[in-house]
């Protein structure tokens, strides 16, 4: 069931990924963590904050259970007729949104970047022009998802894990094809943003026609179940996506301090690979079998899920954070450093890189915990803790940032990430809608153990291929790395074996 799935959206999301690497790369070769770096960064927060934010499962969170639940009282045609309205309100409010923005775009960055302004007018004055340019691409990509979501439901997920290879191909393109100059290309960049989400757009829709899902357009109507929609729209933005919003807040925080705001967007690349490859994909693929479990009442079939889907996770998680403990020099250099991305920069990111790593199996999890809340249509409970989490996050940031800079703010997101796990999980035990099965109990310190060999492996082999790794021969330190990664994985999977923690008879139970 949701292996298959997730294992199909998880491939499709690592090769977005790696495009989304490449793009990275060029950024990070072309404009280093200088000005224009940090004015398109800002620019595309907007943008990545939405698509983080409905592409990880707000959307999804507050359509899905609705349109499914028509699906399978009313058949096709009551469901359609139900996404048609919620399509047309959707667009409306999405047009005066954006319009809205645009008008008062100076405004808007003044309120994103406030340090910009405070210590260099010319960074202000080139986000707010790249940001009149991205801003268009709010609405390409809330209306992508939301088609997304219609596909979802019917389990159809291929398309909506493929769609940001199209945004990531476009924005290759614009920085590699066009510009000569720095500031020629910040503004190619921000031009292939838009361009690729009107192209992620049709993408999808194609899809939509070929399953005969497509929506009728009508004249918006206030109907209870699009009061109903709306309702849980605003909870599901701050229950799926408080790390997402941590780190906008943190980046507003950071324009403080120059270069920091693109210090913290590439650690939050890296850090964003294992989240979106393990926890989105089984989070979006989970929601509409629970919203099935919790509607037939059958509640220890919905709690088993749950907890396959987080034993799958920390198996796939853990590792990473270990690795990137380990690993975490060699791999922003290879990654980044080149051009204007100097060895200054990568010392720079280490400690962002491994306190933000901190989080990562909270950052995991909680995307497979919170839909459990929605299924059941609890819409507070998660926008309540979630709420708390970012206080916490405010208060730290501004305090942590004046002892010790940019990676206090990487720091408190991780920490607040485990706060609102442990808060999610209280009180979904507390309302019943999950608890901790005695196999996941076992199997976690098993895997815990595996991950602890993997790490002093890791630390252990680093230090011995120091010389490789840290060649001037750009072949010799990625074979080196590429190398290293083989063979730790080898190792955790053979730790797994002898540990108990995992066989191939558990994937049998889950598929």
């Amino acid at each position: 069931m949701f292996l298959k799935s997730s294992a199909i959206f998880s491939f499709l999301t690592f090769v977005s990924r790696i495009f989304g690497f490449i793009r990275d790369i060029l950024i990070a070769s072309f404009f280093g963590t200088g000005l224009f770096a940090d004015a398109l960064n800002v620019a595309l927060r907007l943008p990545n904050l939405f698509r983080n934010i409905f592409a990880e499962g707000a959307l999804s969170a507050a359509f899905v259970p609705l349109f499914s639940s028509k699906l399978e009282v009313g058949g096709k045609k009551l469901a359609l007729k139900f996404a048609g309205n919620i399509f047309s309100i959707l667009i409306i409010s999405l047009l005066l949104l954006i319009l809205s923005l645009e008008i008062f775009m100076p405004t808007v960055i003044a309120g994103l970047a406030p340090g910009f302004k405070s210590y260099s007018i010319e960074k202000f004055n080139i986000t707010t022009s790249l940001s009149y340019i991205t801003t268009p691409y709010l609405f390409f990509i809330s209306l992508s998802v939301f088609f997304s979501c219609i596909l979802n439901s019917i389990g159809k997920f291929a398309a909506m894990a493929a769609t940001p290879i199209i945004l990531n191909f476009s924005m290759i393109v614009g920085i590699l094809c066009f510009g000569e100059t720095q500031i020629e290309k910040t503004y190619a960049a921000a031009w292939s943003v838009t361009i690729g989400g009107m192209l992620q757009l049709l993408f999808i829709i194609f899809f939509v026609i070929r399953q005969n899902l497509f929506p009728p357009i009508t004249k918006p109507k206030i109907t209870e179940e699009s009061k109903k929609f709306y309702k849980n729209i605003l909870p599901a933005v701050l229950g799926c996506s408080v790390t997402q919003i941590n780190i906008w807040i943190g980046t507003i925080i950071a324009t403080t301090i120059p270069g920091a705001v693109s210090l913290i967007y590439y650690c939050d690349r890296l850090v964003q690979l294992p989240i979106s490859l393990i926890g989105v994909s089984i989070g979006i693929v989970i929601l509409p079998a629970l919203s099935r479990y919790f509607k037939k009442k059958e509640i220890d079939n919905a709690i088993s899920t749950q907890n396959r889907a987080i034993e799958f996770s920390l198996i796939l998680s853990l590792p990473c954070m270990v690795a990137v403990f380990a690993l975490s020099e060699p791999i922003i250099r290879i990654l980044f450093e080149r051009g204007e991305f100097t060895s200054s920069d990568t010392i720079k990111a280490i400690p962002g890189l491994i306190t933000l790593s901190i989080g990562l199996p909270a950052y995991i999890i909680n995307k497979i915990i919170v839909p459990s809340f929605f299924a059941v249509q609890d819409t507070k409970t998660p926008v309540k803790i979630s709420v708390t989490c970012l206080i916490i996050n405010v208060v730290g940031n501004l305090i942590l940032i004046r002892f010790i800079g940019y990676y206090g703010i990487t720091l408190v997101t991780a920490l607040t990430g485990w706060l609102n796990f442990s808060l999610l999980i209280f009180f979904a035990y507390k309302k019943g809608i999950f608890k901790f099965d005695s196999i996941i109990k076992v199997k976690f310190l098993r895997i815990l153990l595996s991950s602890i060999f993997l790490y002093l492996f890791l630390d252990a082999i680093s230090g011995l291929s120091r010389n490789f790794l840290n060649s001037d021969k750009s072949l010799v330190s990625i074979s080196s790395f590429a190398g290293i990664i083989i063979s730790g994985l080898i190792l955790y999977l053979y730790a797994l074996r002898i540990t108990g923690a995992y066989s191939f008879s558990d994937l049998k139970n889950i598929s």
